[in-house]
C-alpha cells in the first residue's frame, strides 16, 4: 500500500481520538507518550506472538523508539502517563498545597493580575505556564467557576468521571474490534469475511430524529437477542453436548448508531 494513502487513512482514525483528548484537556506531550506506549506495548505483543525473546534493542527497531525511551516508557504506566498532565498538578496542588486548600478542601482564590493566588498556585506548578492561559482552559473544561472576584474549583480530580468508565472502556472494545474486523476484510479476506455495513441518509427531516432513535433502539434489541440466541448455541459454557468439540472462538457483533441535527445554517429545504 502507498504510505501517502495510510498516512491519510491514519490522520481520519486519529482525528476522533485527538477529539476526546482536547475534550479531556490531554495535551499534545501526553498524546505522545501514551501513542508511544501504545507502540510499545503492541510490539511486546508481536515477539510474544513470535515466541522471541523479548529485549531493549528489539523493542527499539521495531517500533523506532529510542533506547532511552524504551526504557523510560517501561517503567512507566497509563496513569502515570496521565498525572503528568500540568493541569492535572495544578488541580492537585489546589488541593493538596495548604497555601492554597484547608483540610484538603480547595479555597477559593482570586485571580485577577499577576500577584493574584491563581497566579502563584499555577507559578508553583510551573513558572512557563501562563496563569490565564491555565484558567481558560480549566473554565472551558468546566473545572472551574469564575466569580467576581475568585475562582471556584469543582471538579475534584482532572479526569473523566467515573460514571462513565465503563462506557469509555466498552468504546475502546468496540473500537479495537471493529479496526480489526475491517482491516482482516481487507488485508486478509476470507471466503466468507466479516460483516460490515453502513447505511447512511443525509437529508432526513429534523422532526423524524425522535421517531428514528426509537425504532433503531427497537429493532437493535431484536437483532441482538436473535444473535444471542444463535451464538449461545454453539458456546461449550452453555451446551454440556459439545463438551468434546474443540473452542475458545470468540465472536463479536456490533452494532451503531448516530444521528446529527443540522446547524441552522446547515439545514437543507
Amino acid at each position: 500500500m502507498k504510505k501517502n494513502i495510510l498516512h491519510t487513512v491514519i490522520i481520519g482514525l486519529l482525528k476522533p481520538i485527538v477529539a476526546l483528548c482536547l475534550r479531556n484537556g490531554i495535551k499534545i506531550q501526553t498524546a505522545s507518550l501514551l501513542l508511544k506506549s501504545a507502540f510499545l506495548m503492541l510490539a511486546k505483543e508481536e515477539l510474544k506472538k513470535n515466541k522471541e525473546k523479548e529485549s531493549t534493542s528489539k523493542l527499539a527497531i521495531i517500533t523506532g523508539l529510542q533506547r532511552r525511551d524504551v526504557t523510560k516508557l517501561n517503567e512507566m504506566n497509563v496513569e502515570t502517563l496521565e498525572s503528568s498532565s500540568l493541569l492535572a498538578k495544578v488541580i492537585y496542588h489546589w488541593q493538596k498545597d495548604k497555601k492554597f486548600s484547608t483540610n484538603q478542601k480547595a479555597k477559593d482564590l482570586s485571580y485577577e493580575g499577576s500577584n493574584s493566588q491563581f497566579a502563584d498556585l499555577v507559578s508553583s506548578v510551573s513558572k512557563d505556564l501562563n496563569p490565564y492561559t491555565v484558567l481558560f482552559e480549566l473554565e472551558r473544561l468546566k473545572a472551574v467557576v469564575k466569580n467576581s472576584t475568585t475562582v471556584t474549583l469543582t471538579a475534584d480530580v482532572f479526569l473523566p468521571k467515573l460514571d462513565i468508565e465503563n462506557s469509555l472502556e466498552l468504546m475502546v472494545r468496540d473500537s479495537e474490534d471493529f479496526l480489526e474486523g475491517v482491516q482482516e476484510n481487507i488485508f486478509d479476506r476470507k471466503e466468507i469475511p466479516n460483516l460490515h455495513i453502513t447505511t447512511r441518509f443525509d437529508n432526513l427531516t429534523v422532526n423524524s430524529i425522535e421517531k428514528l432513535k426509537k425504532w433503531i433502539i427497537k429493532k437493535g434489541a431484536e437483532l441482538h437477542a436473535s444473535a444471542r440466541e444463535e451464538f449461545s448455541s454453539c458456546d461449550k459454557d452453555l451446551n454440556p453436548i459439545l463438551f468434546d468439540k474443540k473452542g475458545g472462538v470468540k465472536v463479536v457483533f456490533g452494532s451503531f448508531s448516530r444521528i446529527i441535527k443540522p446547524k441552522k445554517e446547515e439545514e437543507k429545504k
